[in-house]
C-alpha cells in the first residue's frame, strides 16, 4: 500500500493523505487519514467487529487493574473474526481471528477493550464466545490458561469501557443507570474453589487510582453472591449484599449509581427485588471510572468458570426503572 506523507500547508497545519484500505476482498475500500506521526484516523464506518491492530503499554496497580494506557496504530489492519463452526459443547461461536480474540470489539452498541490472556495467546476458543446472532457472549477462565501479562495472579476474560485512545470516563455526581442479564454456572469443584478467594463478574473500576472497584458483582469462595462498593476514604470494598444466588439460570440485574467519594448512592435490584439501597460514598474523586463485566478470578481456580451475558446496558443516564418491573426475556440465540 503506498501513502503519500502529510504536507506543511500554510497555517502551520498538515495536510492528511486520504487512502483506500481494502477491508477485505469483498467489502468497499477504506477511507483513512494518516498523520506526521503515522497515527491513522477511520473515516469511514467499520465493519461489524473490526479493529485496527494497536500495540499497547500499560501500567497496573496492586490488583493488576491497567492504571495508564498509551497505544500505537499500526497500518495493518486485523479484521472481524472468521466465520467458525458452532462449539457443540457451549452451542457458542469463538471470537477468534482467526486464532487470537481481537484486543477490541462491538457488541451491545458500543466499542470494548477485550481484556483476556486469548488475545496474545493462540487458539483459546473457550475465552469468550458468542451467539449465532451475537445477542449473547460466554465467558470462561481456567487455571491452566496462560496468565495476562498485567498481572500473572489472575485468570480473566472481561470486556473493558476503557477503550483504547478513548478517555471518557463514568462522571461523578450523576445519576447512572446499567443493567444486564447473566447466568452464572455452577461450580464443579466447589471444595476446591473455596481454597481461593472467588472473583467478580462485572465492577466499576476506579481507574487510574486503582484499588478495589468502586462497585462490583462477585462470588465468594463459597459460591454466594456478593455485592460491595468503595469510596476512596475506605481502605477496601464493602459489602452491601451477601446472598445466595440460584445458579445455572437467567438473572436480570438493574444497578442505579451516582458516583462520588462522598455523597454518593446505589440501588440494586435483582429479578425485580431490590436488595441494596445505600447512601453514602462511593468512588473516587479523580473521577477516572468505567465499566468492565465478565469474570476476573485469581490463578488457583480449580473449577472452569463460565458466565453468560444478554440485555447488556452500559451506565447512562437513560432511567431503567421499568426494566425492573418486567426483566426483557433471555435470547434464544
Amino acid at each position: 500500500m503506498n501513502i503519500s506523507k502529510p504536507s506543511m500547508v500554510a497555517g502551520g497545519f498538515f495536510l492528511f493523505a486520504l487512502v483506500a484500505v481494502p477491508w477485505n476482498a469483498s467489502s468497499a475500500p477504506r477511507r483513512i487519514a494518516i498523520s506526521e506521526d503515522g497515527t491513522v484516523t477511520d473515516l469511514s464506518r467499520p465493519k461489524k467487529n473490526a479493529i485496527a491492530k494497536t500495540t499497547e503499554s500499560t501500567t497496573s496497580d496492586a490488583t493488576g487493574e491497567p492504571t495508564s494506557t498509551g497505544t500505537t496504530s499500526d497500518t495493518s489492519l486485523v479484521t472481524e473474526p472468521a466465520a467458525s463452526t458452532t462449539d457443540s459443547s457451549t452451542g457458542y461461536l469463538a471470537t477468534l481471528s482467526p486464532t487470537y480474540t481481537p484486543r477490541e470489539m462491538t457488541w451491545a452498541g458500543r466499542q470494548w477493550r477485550v481484556n483476556a490472556a486469548a488475545t496474545k495467546f493462540e487458539n483459546m476458543e473457550h475465552s469468550l464466545q458468542h451467539s449465532s446472532s451475537w445477542s449473547k457472549l460466554r465467558f470462561e477462565v481456567r487455571r491452566d490458561d496462560p496468565p495476562m501479562e498485567s498481572n500473572i495472579e489472575k485468570r480473566r476474560s472481561e470486556l473493558s469501557g476503557s477503550v483504547y485512545g478513548d478517555k471518557t470516563r463514568l462522571p461523578n455526581a450523576v445519576s447512572l443507570w446499567g443493567g444486564f442479564s447473566t447466568i452464572h454456572h455452577s461450580w464443579n469443584d466447589p471444595e476446591g474453589m473455596k481454597a481461593t478467594w472467588g472473583g467478580v463478574y462485572g465492577q466499576i473500576h476506579m481507574g487510574s487510582p486503582g484499588g478495589n472497584p468502586a462497585l462490583a458483582f462477585r462470588r465468594r469462595q463459597d459460591g454466594t453472591f456478593l455485592i460491595t462498593s468503595r469510596s476512596e476514604f475506605e481502605a477496601s470494598s464493602v459489602r452491601r449484599y451477601h446472598a445466595e444466588l440460584e445458579w445455572d439460570k437467567p438473572h436480570d440485574i438493574v444497578y442505579n449509581v451516582v458516583l462520588h467519594p462522598t455523597n454518593g448512592r446505589l440501588k440494586v435490584w435483582i429479578d425485580g427485588q431490590m436488595v441494596v439501597d445505600y447512601t453514602g460514598g462511593i468512588g473516587h474523586s479523580a473521577a477516572d471510572h468505567y465499566w468492565n463485566f465478565g469474570l476476573y478470578f485469581s490463578k488457583n481456580v480449580t473449577s472452569p468458570v463460565v458466565a453468560e451475558y444478554a440485555n447488556h446496558v452500559y451506565p447512562g443516564t437513560k432511567s431503567l426503572s421499568t426494566r425492573i418491573a418486567g426483566a426483557p426475556a433471555w435470547p434464544s440465540n
